[in-house]
């Protein structure tokens, strides 16, 4: 029996954004115990949290909505309070919640940058427990292969039963990396505010560009050949990569 003709499928991918709510909630704590670590402001994180949370899940909102047209086609302007639809964007939740945070510091006596740079590990924790629940669930799946570590997907929902890619686990392997990386030289990187999670960013979505051509569920696409997801990329890395020259000059 296909569970997915049921709504087995749906309920499933449903369970994913409950998971990625829980890391999510889970990875702010983590940073919050890094910040009593370091000893700087909690009070200030505390009192100006569910602000920056309320933000981050308005852009998540917002970017799930650019990344699924359709759904603005068949609610109109109730589609940005229909969330069971289509979900809200994980990477778009923290940087808007991030954004959020660093305007906010900004205007205080602390420094910005450094408390960005004490987030990274949070982050990239947060992704790779959201790659296995994606992987679970089916939430995100790759195209068609023949190589054999193939995995087929039956009752989560998916479009197609043959073997697709493990464009999770591709990109578990490599966030694993990218924090083992972050563990070995941040007490190198955290001298120079700014430059630990600028780095990371422009390494990770260097790697989100490429594994973008692996994934088979829908998204936007431009073209035949690029998924929105790729120009936001791109787009993340030149501007990272162009701040970084000009506190260099």
């Amino acid at each position: 029996m296909n569970f997915s003709q049921l709504g087995f499928g749906s309920f499933v991918l449903r369970i994913n954004g409950i998971f990625i709510a829980i890391i999510f909630f889970v990875s702010v704590l983590h940073y919050y115990k890094i910040l009593q670590k370091e000893k700087l402001d909690t009070d200030f994180f505390a009192h100006n949290f569910w602000r920056w949370v309320l933000v981050g899940l308005l852009f998540g909102r917002i970017l799930a909505l650019l990344l699924s047209p359709e759904i603005f086609a068949n609610f109109g302007w109730m589609s940005p309070f229909v969330f069971w639809i289509g979900g809200i964007n994980f990477y778009g939740t923290f940087l808007g919640a991030l954004g959020m945070m660093f305007y906010d510091l900004k205007n205080t006596e602390h420094n910005p940058l450094k408390w960005l740079d004490l987030a990274t590990p949070s982050i990239l924790m947060a992704i790779l427990l959201t790659d296995l629940s994606e992987f679970i669930t089916g939430a995100v799946y790759g195209t068609k292969t023949n190589l054999p570590w193939g995995i087929q997907y039956e009752t989560f929902g998916v479009d197609t039963i043959s073997p697709v890619h493990p464009v999770t686990i591709y990109s578990f392997i490599i966030h694993f990396l990218i924090l083992l990386w972050v563990f070995k030289y941040r007490e190198r990187f955290l001298r120079f505010p700014g430059k630990l999670i600028s780095i990371t960013a422009v390494i990770f979505f260097f790697a989100e560009f490429f594994l973008q051509f692996f994934r088979g569920d829908p998204t936007l696409m431009l073209g035949n050949t690029l998924r929105i997801e790729q120009i936001f990329s791109l787009l993340i890395v030149v501007g990272i990569v162009a701040y970084l020259k000009k506190r260099q000059n």
